[in-house]
């Protein structure tokens, strides 16, 4: 405006260029061109005055991978060193086996970390499973119940044609061929009551029930 009679501030030459504007008190002010939006104080009614335009916004700032000098962009995972804070993509951090910074304390240190020696004065861990399996099972004692079974199937078996006394005589016999010790004994002796309680049951039976003697049914 050339009405505006005004002395810019003595500032370097490529900084004289810049925009003239008005305080509400009606003095004239003077701004640097770049300073659009940014407030001041008017040297007449001491207020704050905003120049005029936009504020420019702030210049985006990436972080630099320190191995890879490339920028770590917001949806890449990175990682920052615990020491000096640098930042790393997180693959280039795995491969450079840690920070990449001269004299960080976290330079190799993931390489450190996989070449430590396993700690000897550790106690060795056990598989409980392993020792549960090591441990030799405790026999049980089935030959006594057997026994008892067999004789009181041999009762039962009078009036149900020896069918009781054949179950716990067949199931003595099997224990009785793979068991072994001093207590085999029993099972054999179950096993011999239920073979006279079957056929002893099956002749009362047919004789209780069907009026069958041993010579009948022999054909005597």
């Amino acid at each position: 405006d050339p009405e505006i009679d005004i002395e810019a501030p003595s500032v370097d030459a490529g900084e004289v260029a810049g925009i003239i504007f008005a305080c509400d008190c009606g003095a004239r002010l003077w701004a640097p061109r770049g300073a659009s939006g940014s407030s001041t104080i008017c040297p007449k009614c001491r207020k704050s005055v905003k120049a005029p335009g936009e504020v420019p916004p702030p210049p985006s700032r990436h972080q630099i991978c320190g191995v890879c000098q490339w920028k770590i962009q917001p949806q890449e995972e990175s990682t920052a060193c615990p020491a000096c804070g640098v930042s790393y993509h997180a693959e280039c951090w795995r491969e450079n086996k840690g920070c990449a910074a001269y004299g960080c304390s976290q330079v190799s240190v993931l390489a450190a970390k996989e070449a430590a020696p396993p700690d000897l004065d550790a106690a060795p861990t056990i598989d409980p499973s392993f020792t549960k399996l090591a441990e030799p099972a405790e026999p049980s004692h089935i030959e006594v119940p057997l026994l008892a079974g067999a004789v009181i199937a041999s009762l039962l078996g009078v009036v149900a044609f020896g069918a009781p006394a054949f179950i716990v005589g067949a199931i003595a016999t099997g224990y009785a061929l793979v068991r072994r010790g001093r207590r085999r004994y029993l099972l054999a002796t179950a096993a011999v009551i239920g073979l006279i309680g079957t056929v002893g049951g099956l002749l009362a039976s047919l004789y209780w029930w069907m009026q069958l003697s041993p010579k009948e049914l022999l054909g005597l």
